[in-house]
């Protein structure tokens, strides 16, 4: 029994702790990082190792994604994969904007992984009214770097984000995504209306300065 017991125990622990890693600088945790997960990470720019930090890590692989994305964040530096996962590219956060990121739509929104990777998801509002209102709200919990749209005349809002914030971000907008009264229909209505009037009279204002 006892023998029994020390087998499940091990085995348990394997299972619980297979992933380490203890690198300095971002090109040899990268090659580290490569050699235990078997993912090609690829760069077009040389890796500034201003000021390098360590990563130490022993734990679940599953963590360890998130983790070891998380140290790239940290460093300035994101990976993107639009079609193969097995081959990221690594870039400068920066950069994030101008390079294609994998798209997911609402009912694929549990696919998006939790790691500090960026990912762009449509999710289209039930009150297309509010589409403006919710992206303004949005923006204070973006990163540095998310991006956040909407269209009008679809509902459809767009955030390009860290899987985290995605998921984060998401719930926020499900909780705001209410169906209007009639009375609080007309009430909207009319404070756009006011809104706008305010903005011509202050654009009116600011010419004749």
């Amino acid at each position: 029994m006892k023998s029994i017991l020390t087998l499940i125990f091990t085995f348990s622990s394997i299972h619980l702790y297979a992933a380490k890693i203890d690198c300095r600088g971002l090109s040899e945790c990268l090659s580290e990082y490569g050699k235990l997960t078997g993912k090609k990470h690829l760069t077009f720019e040389k890796i500034s190792e201003k000021n390098p930090k360590s990563f130490v890590f022993e734990g679940d692989e599953k963590e360890l994604e998130e983790v070891f994305t998380f140290f790239l964040n940290q460093n300035g530096y994101t990976r993107i994969s639009p079609t193969d996962t097995s081959k990221y590219y690594v870039i400068s956060t920066r950069d994030i904007r101008y390079n294609p990121v994998q798209s997911f739509k609402e009912n694929e929104v549990n696919n998006i992984p939790k790691t500090y990777d960026y990912f762009m998801l449509s999710v289209p509002l039930k009150n297309k009214l509010l589409a403006n209102d919710i992206t303004r709200s949005l923006r204070p919990f973006m990163s540095r770097y998310g991006r956040i749209i909407s269209n009008d005349l679809t509902g459809m809002v767009t955030l390009q984000e860290t899987g985290v914030n995605i998921h984060r971000l998401y719930q926020h907008v499900k909780q705001n995504d209410i169906p209007f009264s009639r009375e609080e229909k007309k009430e909207y209505f009319k404070r756009r209306k006011y809104e706008k009037e305010l903005r011509i009279k202050e654009m009116k204002y600011s010419k004749r300065k």
